[in-house]
This record gives structure tokens, sequence and C-alpha cells, in this order.
């Protein structure tokens, strides 16, 4: 079971499936539970809802099996049988009550049931489940219009969420705390930081991007939204020639020429000097004309052309003659 879990963590779907039809031959639940967590990875919920369906035939008492079952449903937006799988997974013997709280907590969030909801997850004591519902937590209360509650849980969520060694948590809190303060105090500095915070934590959050557009306030008269291919060089290591790379963002702005400013926002201060704008496409109007960045890409290798590599060689010759 334990490589079945190593192989769903590394994203090894074939593997994983492979140790599941071992374990499902051996009449071992665990081996439904893998199959069903991998092939709702791969994107085929039905056969996923298919083989929870034959693994609690076999099997009826495993709360799991039932908790996955509902929260397949619930993803599909099929409320009453998701209700159903949790009430299940709650009747079973050595249920783990925590994480199918959690589970309802969503399910209640996504049905609009916001107090409901909040009750459930507030009474979630138990790691790793009560670090995973803070974000929900904080979700809650921001959709409850109780901006300062959530401000409040940012020091106990963080204790939590950190102690999960996963960044993404914590740049989803990071995004949800500015998110806070923006809108219960249109607090623009605090709801800065916060974003800046986020995006160090994971540097594609969408909701941190946004709260940065919104705290910028600065509207586009133009409003265009562009794909830009940016450009760059990574600092040089000694004993080793420089490296290129290129990054593509999309914007919102009046025209190419300012794209490089918001850009340069988001990137180290190493490599500002080197970025420039190779080429960019006109994509759909936006909805919201604010001006910034709403999307990046990893950082992608790219070959120095003769120019910048005579460039790297004036800069040598410059430290040469300041060394000397």
């Amino acid at each position: 079971m334990e490589e079945g879990y190593r192989h769903l963590e590394a994203g090894e779907w074939a593997s994983a499936l492979a140790v599941g039809e071992q374990l499902r031959a051996q009449a071992f639940s665990g081996g439904y539970e893998l199959l069903a967590r991998a092939h709702q990875a791969l994107g085929d919920e039905d056969r996923a809802l298919e083989l929870l369906r034959e693994g609690l035939q076999r099997t009826p008492e495993v709360w799991v099996l039932w908790l996955l079952k509902g929260e397949l449903h619930s993803a599909r937006g099929e409320v009453d049988d998701a209700r159903s799988g949790f009430q299940r997974a709650l009747a079973c013997p050595q249920v783990d009550v925590s994480a199918v709280h959690l589970a309802q907590a969503l399910l209640l969030h996504n049905t609009g049931q916001y107090l409901e909801a909040l009750a459930l997850a507030e009474a979630i004591e138990t790691l790793p489940w009560r670090a995973q519902a803070w974000p929900l937590r904080i979700a809650l209360l921001i959709a409850l219009q109780r901006y300062d509650q959530a401000i409040d849980l940012e020091e106990a969520a963080m204790t939590d969420l950190e102690a999960l060694d996963d960044p993404t948590p914590l740049a989803h809190l990071h995004a949800q705390i500015g998110q806070a303060w923006w809108q219960g105090h249109r607090d623009k500095a605090r709801a800065r930081l916060s974003a800046l915070a986020s995006l160090q934590q994971n540097p594609y959050n969408e909701d941190a991007l946004w709260l940065l557009r919104q705290a910028r306030q600065e509207r586009a008269k133009a409003a265009r939204r562009l794909k830009v291919v940016v450009t760059g060089r990574w600092p040089k290591k000694e004993g080793r020639p420089r490296e290129g790379f290129f990054r593509i963002y999309q914007v919102v702005v009046d025209g190419p020429g300012e794209a490089l400013r918001f850009i340069e926002e988001l990137e180290p201060p190493t490599l500002i000097g080197s970025l420039e704008v190779e080429g960019f496409e006109r994509l759909a109007s936006p909805e919201e004309p604010l001006k910034g960045v709403e999307a990046r890409s990893e950082y992608l290798a790219r070959v120095l052309d003769e120019d910048e590599e005579d460039e790297d060689e004036d800069e040598d010759e410059e430290e040469e003659e300041e060394a000397t």
C-alpha cells in the first residue's frame, strides 16, 4: 500500500494502477482506494466510482472508500449522493471523524451553506485535517464578511500549515489574508504584501496575482490582454557560461510597451537588468480592465544569441580589468 501511495504522490499513475490491481486481486480494500484515486487523477471519474462500488460490495465497513465515493460525488455536484457517502463513512468502525467532517464542510461551502460549514470546520481538531481546514475556515469567514476574524486566524493557521512542508497551502493562506485586508478594509499596502508573500510560496498563484491588480487599482484605457514572451539571462556562475531563459506572461495593459513594468515587479532584482520583451500576441479583451499580470509560465531554457555572448565576453573583460 505504501508503494502505491508513493506512486500517487509522484504522479506515476501507471505504476499506482499496477499496485492497485495487485491488491485488488488479493481482495484488499486498499487496492480499490489506490485505483479510485489514480483513475480520478487521470480524469476518469466514472471508472473510479465503478471501482469504489465494487470495493464497497466486498468491504462495506471501510470508511475510506465511502469517503472517497462521497468526495467524487461532491466534485461532480451530486449533492445527495455525496451526503449519503459521508454519512455511511461516519457509521463505519474506526472512522476518522475529522477527515469526514472536512469533506462535509467543503460540500456545505460549495452549496452556499456557510454557517453550517464553518461550524463543522471549526470542530476539526486533529492534524493533518485541522491544517487542511484553515483555508476553508478563512474562505468561509470572508464569504460571511467577517474579515477581521479571518485576519486574526493567520498566525495559528501558519503554524499548522508550515508543519505540512508544502508551500501551496501557505501560498493560498497569504492570498486569502490579503483578500480579507482588501475586501474588509481596502488596505492596499497590506493586500500587496500578502500577495507578494503568497507568490514567494507559489509563483503561479492566480489569486495573488489578482490581488496585486486589485491593490494597484490602475485601470487600462485600451484594456488589452496580451501574451508576452520575455527573455532574460541568469546571473553568471564562476567557471560556467551564462545561461538564458524565456518566460511567458499574460498581462492586461494599454500596450506592449508597458508590459515590462508589471513583469519586473515579480522578478528577482538579479534578473531585471537582462529582461526584454521578445514578442507578444493579442488575446481576448479582459472582463476587468485592471492593469497587471494575470498568469505566468515557469522559466524555460534558451540558448544565448551571438550578441548576448559578445556582451558576456565584454563584461568578463571589464571585470578582469577592474580586478587588476
